[in-house]
């Protein structure tokens, strides 16, 4: 009768420590869906955030094409009333829409 209690017992033990180990691994698992779920809460705001940048990018490569510059070409031919020399001067202007850029002018002379 006692080596039939010290089996029951043993059993038991077993029992628990199953159940002891059923309990942790289910644990475990709620913690790593619990920490799923965080990554893919984070993964929305990153995906949102770089929708986000995709549209200001977008906008603003609109806003620049419609700065876009604008290319004056000015030719002024000066001609000396002597006829000794006749200089014709060639004037590039570019005006540019944003107060930011200054006007690039470019003078070629031609003799």
């Amino acid at each position: 009768m006692l080596k039939s209690a010290a089996q029951t017992q043993k059993q038991i033990n077993l029992v628990k420590l199953h159940e002891q180990s059923k309990n942790n691994l289910e644990q475990e698992i709620q913690n790593y869906k619990e920490e799923a779920q965080k990554q893919r809460k984070i993964i929305y705001q990153l995906e949102k955030e770089r929708d986000r940048y995709i549209n200001e990018a977008s906008d603003l490569t609109q806003k620049v094409s419609l700065m876009t510059v604008v290319v004056v070409v000015v030719v002024v031919a000066i001609v000396v009333v002597s006829g000794v020399v006749n200089i014709a001067v060639l004037v590039l202007l570019v005006i540019c829409v944003s107060d930011d850029i200054r006007p690039i002018i470019y003078v070629q002379s031609v003799i």
